[in-house]
């Protein structure tokens, strides 16, 4: 399918599924050969079994990057043996990428982000669920993000009030989701004087 530009794939399992018959690198290696491939959604839904795909390390990631470099929007959910390096590598290869979503990345913090602070960076959507990696230093590494206008770093449990300072630079941002943060009074005050948000999304504030 050389004219493929969405390809969106998710499985809920019942249980571990047997390695043999897994996704492994050389499948996300095939996907290389779909150059024309702006969008790419390939999840494993935990609802039913806490399970990952175990069978996909940083090899399959940078084989990705490297072929499919026309990406504008991903989303890997379940890749539990992938970290910050090929993680960085699909950031930079892709540049026209604008949305980026990963989800239950147990080995993703703000590392993977340090490059792209330094130059010009094409993300508008930034979403990282439940990664206890992503602290308030990750936060400082993307107020330089010019573009962002979505960011999403709900049940990131490592937030708290002073990440609010670099947060409201973020003068595109029109959407933000900490729910799961530690957040005070003095943080909301702080977010309250810097950028308007046009839309924010529920917080979850804890020692109020």
């Amino acid at each position: 399918m050389p004219c493929l530009l969405e390809l969106e794939l998710q499985d809920s399992p019942w249980k571990d599924p047997l390695l043999h018959g897994d996704l492994t690198n050389a499948g996300i290696q095939s996907l290389g050969s779909c150059d024309q491939l702006k969008s790419l959604s390939l999840s494993r839904n935990r609802q039913h079994c806490l399970t990952s795909f175990k069978r996909v390390d940083d090899m399959g990631i940078f084989l990705l990057s490297e072929g499919c470099k026309g990406l504008e929007s991903v989303q890997l959910f379940g890749f539990s043996k992938v970290s910050n390096a090929s993680f960085a590598s699909l950031l930079r290869s892709c540049k026209n990428l604008k949305k980026f979503e990963v989800r239950s990345s147990q080995s993703l913090s703000g590392l993977a982000f340090h490059d792209l602070a330094e130059g010009p960076c094409s993300l508008t959507e930034l979403r990282i669920l439940s990664s206890n990696l992503i602290t308030n230093e990750t936060i400082k590494k993307l107020a330089f993000f010019s573009n962002l206008e979505v960011l999403d770093l709900s049940s990131c449990r490592n937030i708290a009030n002073s990440s609010f300072y670099s947060l409201s630079s973020l003068k595109t941002l029109n959407t933000l989701d900490l729910a799961g943060a530690y957040i005070t009074n003095s943080g909301m005050s702080t977010l309250g004087k810097g950028v308007r948000l046009f839309s924010v999304c529920p917080l979850e504030a804890v020692g109020w």
